[in-house]
């Protein structure tokens, strides 16, 4: 056998590798962005849950918030206070889908169904409203904007 076809039979077995070598990396990628996703997904789940044990582990919160739903003005300013750390973690959580549905960390319409819900109960909660224009300036430009809009949109459909 001559030099030549031993090294062109080698060239071709060495690219035949590196391809084998670049998808069996894509697949790898592949997988792990999944994987990051999915982890992504359940610790935003988990906070979420913990988001919402104040309301489920203590009565008064919940009553406290029945009772800014009908008038934000009647609530004490210690009332105040432990509304807005409740809000925080909701608003925080919210920010954070944004986020992950910008930057695709999370899977699309998971992030899509999540940050709807959002808008819903921001939308039908005056409270979580009132709440807003507390917790509202700690925020970024974008989120702010974003929240206002839909601030708006629900007080200008309560009014009319």
């Amino acid at each position: 056998m001559e030099w030549n076809a031993i090294s062109t039979t080698a060239e071709v077995v060495g690219a035949g590798a590196v391809v084998v070598s670049l998808l069996y990396a894509a697949y790898q990628i592949k997988q792990n962005t999944i994987a990051s996703k999915t982890a992504t997904h359940q610790q935003w789940v988990n906070a979420q849950g913990n988001a919402n044990r104040a309301f489920i582990d203590d009565p008064e919160i919940s009553e406290v918030f029945a009772r800014a739903n009908e008038s934000f003005e009647s609530l004490t300013e210690a009332e105040k206070i432990r509304l807005q750390f409740v809000f925080w973690m909701q608003l925080n959580l919210w920010n954070f889908a944004r986020n992950c549905h910008g930057r695709n960390l999370m899977d699309q319409e998971v992030c899509a169904e999540s940050i709807r819900g959002y808008e819903i109960y921001l939308q039908s909660n005056p409270a979580a409203r009132g709440m807003w224009k507390i917790c509202g300036p700690v925020y970024g430009d974008d989120f702010r904007r974003y929240v206002d809009g839909i601030v708006s949109q629900a007080e200008q459909a309560e009014t009319s």
